[in-house]
């Protein structure tokens, strides 16, 4: 992966966070006359960000594909620029679930359900690099569990 290509996303990331402070400052401080225009900024920020979620889905797909063609070798560096941009793209996403479930918008907001999808799905990922990297290499060394015994062990604390 070129570093133009992350360093694009990273100020993509940027300008996300930026609309994001714009928008809950706007939030705080409108009236119901303004709420109409505001709608239209909100939607913009959450076009943005579900834009790039798809590049950082896109682009990490891409890196996947290359590993898995044999193109380039998987490294646990790339790993964690990826996840450091899921990170990033996540905190963004918190901060503008708190917008989007204002009451004031309720109803009135086009991608929201795209961008819930999204959220959930982003928030479900294991982002911790080092701790995966971490487990793995314990794996490989033999100090893993058979997955079975890791199996009964969750459904028994599950219980």
């Amino acid at each position: 992966m070129a570093t133009a290509e992350f360093n694009l996303l990273t100020e993509l990331q940027r300008s996300g966070e930026a609309a994001i402070r714009h928008s809950q400052s706007r939030v705080s401080s409108s009236h119901a006359s303004e709420i109409r225009a505001l709608a239209g900024e909100v939607e913009d920020v959450i076009a943005l960000l579900n834009f790039q979620l798809e590049r950082i889905d896109r682009h990490c797909e891409a890196w996947a594909q290359a590993i898995s063609d044999g193109e380039i070798d998987f490294t646990w560096d790339l790993s964690k620029e990826f996840a450091g941009l899921y990170s990033g793209w996540l905190e963004n996403a918190v901060t503008l679930a708190t917008v989007v479930n204002d009451d004031v918008f309720r109803g009135q907001l086009r991608f929201v359900k795209e961008f819930s999808d999204n959220l959930q799905r982003v928030k479900l990922m294991s982002l911790n690099s080092d701790r995966t990297q971490r487990s793995v290499e314990s794996l490989k060394s033999g100090k893993g569990i058979p997955f079975e015994r890791a199996m009964e062990s969750l459904r028994d604390k599950l219980r």
